[in-house]
């Protein structure tokens, strides 16, 4: 135990003074709350509630700052390893890790997963969460890491001095308790909190400065205020840049004071948000290097807390009756805010989707369209009675909120009018590359009869590029329309079955949010447009009518054809006979 605390024997401290079981007993406390923020905040605030979900953080988030913490959930201590050029080396312990090495990790000791050193919560808003973490996490971090550094950020400045003045009174009010001094004591500015023991807090909201200072902990808090600003895909970017050029490039492994860990906590507000940004991948999987808890306000299927599906996650604050009536009133919003899943339902333009599976019978491969009833019998479709195109969108930056170039691969079976999407490469690509990718993406699927490019922008100079370099067949396509007017017949397509995705294609997840998600709150929409584009090929080639079998006249039928002949005109004679003595000619 720290502070060369020993635990006594009752028959000791019968010999103790009231004074030196007195101070016994609140170093025990200080123990205690030592072992997680919730056990601190327990101690000083005694009528907080050991909710289930809150114990659930709670264990996270001890796992984290103690090296232990897994993409599943919290496990054992690690063992630990570094890269210094070609060799990896093992380490007793994270402190036994030189400083000038290339790369150092902890493995878990039975499965080999690696540890990792980033937390994102998403819980609905007023269940406790902040109270936890943006409260009392900076406070026990400090009780048990007295001289370590801890950025924390919000969505504005003026909130973070909020909370940056309920902590500096907290310090101020608990100092006997934790044994933390404040320098200043309550003339501390809010927003830079300085211990005797060297430890100190930042808080700043998000596109605040934090030069000249690293942390070894790092929270975020909601850094999206509100529909408003989730809406806008200027501030996204911006929060986004300040996240990745300020945020994250203060965390500083200083020798003794351990490995930078962070929290990102939130309220889902949008797909695109900070947290849909990095905590994230593509197909709504938690990215590497995190441990993402998503805990929904009604249970769905697999819930982490064991819970039935629908049943309440705390209803002591938001009854079931309660969180169905929110939902009613605004299911999109509710999904966002209370369920942590801010994609859209599948309704506007893009109303459903349908998929197919590859079959081989008999050597001759087909697309088995799985069908859309119960009722319904999949139907086969050869792959080589379709007509093969590929559709590209264009766009020209790196920059990791940048529009996509995505190339897409199509085939297209006329007599049923059916479009399948074979396959998709989505890539941030500069301009200047993009024949080197144009090119390199045919290549898988030379097989191609065209390839459609919208003519205009970067679209027209690349279509000349290639009339006149040749080596695929190119078709501009004429944008005569804005995106949404374009995409309103593919959308009917989708909708009634003419168009077929991949089931079970790595990144159909992502095709399907940002179809979802069109035209509102949407960040992205070059997959959008390739298909749109894709169905107005489609709509070019008619279906293909039944050719019927041709047999050569026989010598009886021309004969026959010959006398019907003859005797339609001898027919006609005599009408016209007939006619002329009537009227007196």
């Amino acid at each position: 135990m720290s502070e060369g605390l020993k635990l006594l024997d009752a028959d000791l401290l019968k010999h103790a003074s009231p004074d030196e079981v007195a101070r016994y007993e609140l170093l025990l406390q200080r123990e205690v709350a030592k072992q997680s923020p919730l056990d601190l905040a327990c101690w000083l605030s005694p009528t907080t509630k050991r909710w289930l979900h809150i114990e659930y953080l709670n264990e996270r988030i001890v796992a984290l700052a103690e090296y232990r913490l897994y993409p599943d959930g919290p496990g054992p201590p690690p063992r630990w390893y570094y890269v210094k050029g070609e060799k990896t080396f093992p380490a007793l312990s994270y402190e036994q890790i030189p400083d000038d090495v290339d790369e150092f990790y902890g493995e878990h000791p039975e499965t080999g997963v690696r540890v990792v050193f980033r937390l994102a919560i998403s819980m609905p808003p007023r269940h406790g969460k902040s109270y936890l973490i943006t409260e009392y996490t900076p406070l026990w971090y400090l009780l048990r890491y007295p001289d370590r550094d801890i950025a924390f950020a919000t969505y504005s400045d003026d909130f973070a001095q909020e909370w940056g003045v309920k902590l500096r009174d907290a310090l101020v009010e608990h100092e006997a308790d934790t044994g933390l001094v404040l320098k200043g004591g309550k003339s501390s500015a809010a927003a830079r909190l300085r211990l005797e023991s060297g430890g100190q807090v930042r808080l700043v909201g998000t596109g605040g400065a934090l030069t000249g200072t690293g942390n070894q902990l790092s929270i975020i808090d909601d850094p999206i205020k509100d529909q408003t600003e989730a809406l806008s895909q200027a501030t996204r970017n911006a929060k986004a840049n300040w996240y990745t050029s300020t945020f994250s490039t203060r965390k500083t492994r200083v020798p003794g004071k351990g490995i930078p860990v962070e929290i990102m906590m939130f309220t889902r507000w949008h797909e695109d948000d900070p947290a849909g940004r990095f905590a994230y991948d593509d197909n709504n999987e938690p990215a590497e290097g995190w441990c993402v808890v998503r805990v929904p306000a009604l249970a769905e299927e697999d819930d982490p807390l064991g819970r039935e599906p629908g049943e309440a996650l705390c209803p002591q604050v938001k009854t079931k009756a309660e969180l169905l009536t929110i939902q009613k009133e605004d299911p999109t919003w509710f999904a966002a805010l209370y369920q942590g899943d801010p994609s859209q339902d599948e309704t506007g333009i893009f109303g459903g989707f349908h998929f197919y599976v590859p079959k081989t019978t008999d050597n001759v491969e087909y697309y088995q369209l799985l069908p859309l009833r119960e009722d319904e019998e999949p139907l086969l479709i050869r792959k080589d009675e379709c007509v093969r195109f590929s559709i590209v969108d264009l766009a020209a930056s790196l920059q990791t909120w940048a529009d996509w170039s995505v190339y897409a691969v199509w085939d297209f079976h006329r007599p049923t009018q059916k479009l399948i999407l074979v396959d998709r490469i989505r890539e941030r690509v500069e301009s200047a590359d993009h024949e080197a990718w144009l090119r390199k993406s045919y290549s898988s699927y030379p097989s191609t009869a065209f390839v459609g490019i919208e003519n205009k922008t970067f679209g027209q100079t690349l279509v000349q590029t290639m009339l006149r370099k040749g080596g695929m067949t190119v078709r501009p396509l004429k944008a005569d329309r804005d995106k949404v007017a374009r995409a309103i017949p593919y959308g009917q397509g989708c909708k009634n079955g003419s168009v077929y995705l991949p089931k079970k294609a790595e990144w159909l997840y992502n095709w399907m949010q940002e179809h979802k998600n069109f035209p509102r709150a949407n960040t992205h929409d070059d997959q959008v447009d390739v298909g749109a584009y894709a169905w107005d090929v489609a709509l070019t080639m008619p279906s293909m009518a039944a050719i019927k079998e041709y047999e050569a006249p026989t010598m009886q039928d021309k004969v026959d054809k010959h006398l019907d002949k003859i005797e339609k005109k001898r027919k006609q004679g005599r009408r016209r006979h007939i006619l002329s003595g009537r009227l007196g000619y």
